[in-house]
């Protein structure tokens, strides 16, 4: 029971009654709606309050110019300044948000503490990312999609990230780390691996390839092969292949010039090298500065080989001629 203050409708009038618990209740139309227990704990909402405020239902705060707001401000040391506990039905704390030493830290803290559920993060109300119980962070997904990554970022449309600098000066400074704990750097140190066809199939990777080296590696193994034959002559495929250097528009201070093919000669070579990106613009993959440069070598070493080819038939020719004769002399 409760000495209680109820705004009666019937009869219209203030009535209050009286008992020795020491708990307070305050009524409209005979219904509790604010109770202050003996230990001034005050329940809105509920006649059972927990904690000097204990507010069951939804709270709206004050408001400070032109915004509303809610303040909670602690006390009795600087390391609980204040914070929100989310509690489960039987009083199990799930979670709270602000400032509390939860963590041993004493900062500001969003922090859930169930060993099975995660945090979401929504906006125009559909989940963007969450932390799983793990403390795996996933982006446009709800679960792992590859193995058990500390990052995941899927996108169902346009692109799934951007990684970057921007700011002048930011030459020598990287803009990706890729990091590995073991001190190994044999051709079995993968980096980085990319993968096709719905997490199904690989299309390669970036290996360590020896000390202070790293490079492209591709799955080559005889068991995912089938139709293995011998690769058709290339020679005249390589001597058809333009190698040029060129400088690339837009650039100043000769930073665009490079060494390679044009796009549109090398696709009536090699098409399978060719492919057009978003903006229309086609590209080369496979082919460097290198390959270029060792295109054009073979290309100069063939030359010599057709020229000493064609004076070798010479020589043959007057050394046959030269044979036929001796044989027409010996003869008579």
């Amino acid at each position: 029971m409760a000495s209680t203050i109820n705004a009666s409708t019937s009869p219209a009038a203030i009535v209050q009654t009286a008992d020795g618990t020491g708990i307070l209740s305050l009524q409209t139309g005979n219904t509790t709606a604010v109770t202050i227990d003996a230990s001034q704990n005050v329940g809105i909402g509920t006649t059972s309050p927990s904690g000097k405020l204990d507010v069951t239902g939804t709270v709206y705060g004050g408001k400070n110019g032109t915004q509303g707001y809610i303040g909670i401000q602690g006390s009795g040391d600087t390391t609980h300044t204040g914070y929100i506990e989310f509690l489960a039905p039987n009083g199990t704390r799930k979670g709270y948000i602000g400032y509390a030493d939860m963590s041993g830290s004493g900062q500001f803290n969003i922090w859930g503490e169930s060993s099975t559920n995660a945090l979401a993060f929504a906006t125009n109300s559909t989940e963007r990312m969450r932390i799983d119980s793990s403390g795996n962070v996933l982006m446009g997904v709800t679960a792992q999609r590859y193995g058990t990554c500390k990052l995941v970022a899927e996108a169902t449309s346009n692109q799934a990230a951007f990684l970057g600098t921007n700011y002048s000066g930011d030459v020598s400074n990287a803009a990706v780390y890729v990091s590995k704990y073991d001190n190994n750097t044999t051709t079995s140190q993968v980096f980085m691996r990319f993968i096709v066809n719905n997490i199904t199939s690989g299309s390669g990777q970036i290996n360590a390839n020896g000390a202070s080296a790293a490079a492209f590696g591709s799955w080559s193994d005889i068991r995912l092969k089938e139709n293995i034959e011998p690769l058709p002559s290339q020679l005249n495929n390589i001597m058809s292949l333009k190698p040029c250097e060129f400088d690339f528009k837009g650039y100043t201070d000769g930073m665009g010039h490079q060494i390679g093919f044009i796009a549109q000669d090398m696709q009536k070579v090699y098409p399978d090298v060719i492919s057009e990106g978003e903006d229309g613009m086609l590209m080369i993959t496979g082919w460097s500065k290198t390959e270029a440069r060792l295109v054009k070598a073979i290309q100069e070493q063939q030359q010599i080989i057709t020229d000493l080819k064609a004076t070798v038939d010479s020589h043959v020719a007057i050394i046959n001629d030269l044979k036929a004769r001796v044989t027409a002399l010996e003869a008579k």
